[in-house]
């Protein structure tokens, strides 16, 4: 299984270096990408990575439960001893050794394994034989086939008679058996090893032994054979020979011999007989087994991990932001759980929530102050909930720092509701002073001596028709000469042209971008048409943003 895995992983990769190649498509691994770019698709994807770990795991665990422990024991064998009769066969096979392994293919033949299951009644093994040796899972996946075959032979009518029954276990254990021989030749010599493979380590040298003398038996037979079609049945060597057979058949139990060249006068002898062997054919240990999973698991997640971060068109690091858009960047706000998100007299001054508004509120500021802006349009790709307390925030914090009087509107006509983060109600607003339906003073909520907020109100009329109409120019321009510095609201790039409109009206656009949900390729066509319009784009903020690079990997790195 470690084998798998790693071969999946080297196809993963050389899939991953053809993408690679391609260019363009292998834009978020360029020669610039640094560690921690890949610490933080790897930390970030950390939860892919533990449900990749952990069915490796236990699916290598598995197989190692089902894997029985088994016994190897082998008899070395040498082909060209003394012969009997001078075959064709027989001389090739003297000179050249490397017919060794295809003489020794018979080893396996029903020829040579049936007489080995008959003497030593292999065919009345019960079929749970390997649960003495198994596992506790696997004696009970024993137990539930041998019920489920049990079932099948009670709801089969046909019932076979004892003689047929006996023939297809002497079938089976033929082929159990001779599924587990084993034939290995010794290098530059005429001599191989019959190898038997059991759970049982006794039982295996028993085996091992029984076809080993079976395999020279049935040489002689051969040998028997044709020296009765050249001599008779009457010639002396056939009758030796065939004494010779009829006393090693008597050999077939497997237990040890202590002369064996007095029964072996033919063109195959047995040099070494089997012994029970102490170690099992493979060590495996749970242990070993689960490190190797482990590390196995961890690699294909990392590996996942990476080409998955290839794939997700998020932005992943402030950098890329600016990178990709090709406009500064204001600063980031890291994701926090609350819901309340406004920043109030209570909040906690050393947060990094907090101290992420204020760098941004005064690197805005600075920006506002050098190029003499006054209004300033906040807008995100989809709408949210989040730009107006984003707005409220930096407007509140830039406000206070400079006591300068500060105005918000809230532009979002097609999604009204209300500014929570101040809690004011949206029953008038920006959508009744377009309209004609209220006067402009009316509609502003003093909130305290530097901020005031203009809602959305409840339009009636098609928002964008109220956005591009000559009221709207006349409020931004009234507002422009009454307050010193005014935010206004606008999200739903993605959905609506309300914003588009908007910023061709306003000093500049802040450009929200969450990194959670907004995909490159979105947010660059969203922003395209205010591009057009020669919007002046003063910056993005990446909202939303996650810390997944643990602080003390972080610093090494």
């Amino acid at each position: 299984m470690p084998q798998q895995i790693y071969f999946l992983i080297q196809m993963m990769l050389w899939s991953f270096q053809q993408e690679f190649s391609e260019g363009e498509l292998m834009e978020p691994y360029s020669k610039d990408t640094t560690l921690r770019d890949y610490l933080r698709i790897i930390f970030k994807h950390k939860y892919l990575i533990i449900i990749t770990v952990i069915p490796v795991m236990i699916i290598n665990y598995v197989i190692a439960e089902f894997n029985t422990t088994t016994y190897d024991a082998s008899v070395k064998v040498v082909v060209s001893g003394t012969k009997r009769t001078e075959a064709t066969y027989y001389k090739e096979l003297s000179r050249n050794p490397k017919l060794v392994s295809d003489h020794a293919a018979l080893v396996s033949s029903r020829q040579v394994i049936t007489p080995v299951v008959m003497a030593l009644k292999l065919y009345e093994l019960p079929d749970d034989y390997e649960k003495n040796f198994a596992s506790p899972l696997k004696r009970l996946w024993i137990d539930y086939m041998l019920k489920q075959r049990e079932r099948v032979k009670r709801n089969n009518p046909d019932r076979l008679d004892p003689e047929k029954e006996k023939a297809i276990r002497i079938n089976s254990a033929v082929l159990g058996l001779s599924s587990r021989v084993g034939v290995q030749p010794v290098e530059e010599s005429n001599m191989f090893l019959i190898k038997i493979r059991d759970f049982d380590p006794v039982r295996a040298a028993i085996i091992a032994n029984s076809v080993s003398r079976s395999y020279v038996i049935f040489d002689l037979q051969q040998q028997l054979s044709e020296l009765k079609l050249k001599y008779g049945e009457k010639y002396s060597t056939v009758i030796q020979i065939q004494a010779f057979i009829e006393e090693l058949k008597k050999t077939l139990d497997g237990n040890p011999l202590s002369d064996m060249e007095t029964l072996l006068p033919a063109s195959v002898k047995i040099v070494e007989q089997a012994e029970v062997p102490d170690e099992p054919a493979e060590i495996k240990s749970k242990t070993g087994v689960l490190a190797v999973s482990f590390l196995g698991g961890l690699m294909l997640g990392v590996v996942l991990s990476l080409v998955t971060g290839f794939y997700d068109q998020r932005f992943k690091s402030p950098l890329e932001l600016e990178t990709f858009l090709k406009i500064p960047l204001l600063g980031s706000i890291p994701k926090v759980k609350k819901e309340n998100k406004l920043l109030t007299e209570e909040t906690k001054e050393s947060s990094n929530y907090t101290k992420a508004f204020h760098n941004i509120a005064e690197q805005l500021y600075l920006l506002i102050r050098d190029k003499q802006l006054k209004t300033i349009l906040v807008t995100g790709i989809e709408s949210s909930k989040e730009i107006p307390v984003i707005t409220a925030n930096l407007a509140a914090y830039i406000g206070k720092k400079t006591n300068k009087n500060v105005l918000i509107i809230n532009a979002n006509l097609r999604t009204p509701g209300t500014i929570q983060a101040f809690n004011i109600p949206n029953s008038y607003g920006l959508g009744e002073v377009l309209e004609g339906k209220l006067g402009f003073e009316d509609a502003i909520h003093d909130i305290d001596g530097t901020i005031s907020v203009l809602p959305a109100g409840n339009p009636t009329l098609n928002p964008l028709n109220l956005v591009t109409s000559s009221n709207m120019a006349a409020v931004i321009k009234k507002v422009s000469e009454i307050y010193e510095m005014v935010f206004v609201i606008c999200d739903g790039l993605n959905d609506y042209q309300d914003a588009v409109v908007i910023s061709s009206m306003l000093d500049g656009v802040v450009l929200v971008v969450n990194e959670e949900k907004d995909r490159k390729p979105v947010v660059k066509f969203a922003i395209n048409p205010m591009e057009q319009r020669k919007a002046n784009m003063l910056g993005a903020i990446l909202n939303n943003r996650t810390y997944v690079i643990p602080d003390i990997v972080y610093r090494l790195t």
